[in-house]
């Protein structure tokens, strides 16, 4: 897994603030250091697995913290 760094993870959640203003609700990014190169809002790419858990155990425990 990958960690982002303190200024990916910032402007990561200024990029979420704006088009969740549009309705988007789950979108990716693509990062390049710290340079937004994608905004993946049809398919977000990336959802096979994250580590050894599936998208839908991801996503209900975040829901749950």
């Amino acid at each position: 897994m990958v960690e982002l760094t303190k200024k990916q993870a910032t402007f990561s959640r200024e990029v979420a603030k704006l088009i969740s203003k549009d309705g988007i609700r789950f979108a990716g990014l693509n990062l390049v250091g710290d340079k937004i190169v994608e905004a993946n809002v049809f398919s977000p790419s990336g959802l096979q697995k994250f580590g050894d858990e599936s998208l839908a155990q991801c996503v209900v425990k975040s829901l749950l913290t």
